[in-house]
């Protein structure tokens, strides 16, 4: 062996490995409170730069949710032929949709910073044919953001948007 990876392998390097500035002793205990202080830093600064993500991480879950829910009110009144109605709970803080002969029951509360607004949609029913009973506008507020949903004539069909 050469001279050179004779003095490698007497100081604890392999053979593929380069030889370490202090010996082979590592990270020295000032270096490791170093990275561990930068890293500390970072930790306790990322966590509030992704709290509004989270918010309108929850906003979006909501609103899907809610709409979920109002398709499956809809498909159940066109397949069981009967009545389903959508009412806002301001007191408690939800909404309720119930099928009149008492087969489908779904009550949803509002998560905290989500308010609606309903407009003229308070309440109103998926008929048996799918069709909604009115059309209109409910608003709901959340995270600084105003979100429309539009309730067109005819198929019971919804759009949400997001107002400026």
């Amino acid at each position: 062996m050469t001279e050179k990876w004779k003095s490698a392998a007497n100081r604890g390097g392999g053979l593929f490995s380069a030889p370490c500035r202090f010996g082979g002793a590592g990270f020295t205990l000032l270096e490791t409170l170093i990275v561990l202080f930068i890293f500390g830093i970072v930790t306790a600064i990322a966590p509030p730069a992704l709290f509004p993500l989270e918010k309108k991480l929850e906003t979006v879950h909501f609103l899907q949710g809610m709409e979920e829910d109002l398709f499956r009110a809809q498909q159940h009144a066109i397949n069981r032929k009967v009545p389903v109605a959508f009412q806002y709970k301001w007191r408690e803080r939800g909404y309720e949709l119930n099928a009149e002969d008492g087969s489908f029951f779904l009550y949803r509360p509002l998560p905290d910073g989500v308010e609606i607004e309903p407009g003229n949609m308070g309440d109103f029913r998926f008929l048996p044919n799918g069709n909604i009973s009115r059309f209109g506008y409910m608003y709901i507020h959340a995270g600084g953001r105003s979100y429309r949903i539009f309730f067109s004539i005819g198929r019971g069909r919804m759009e949400v948007y997001e107002d400026d």
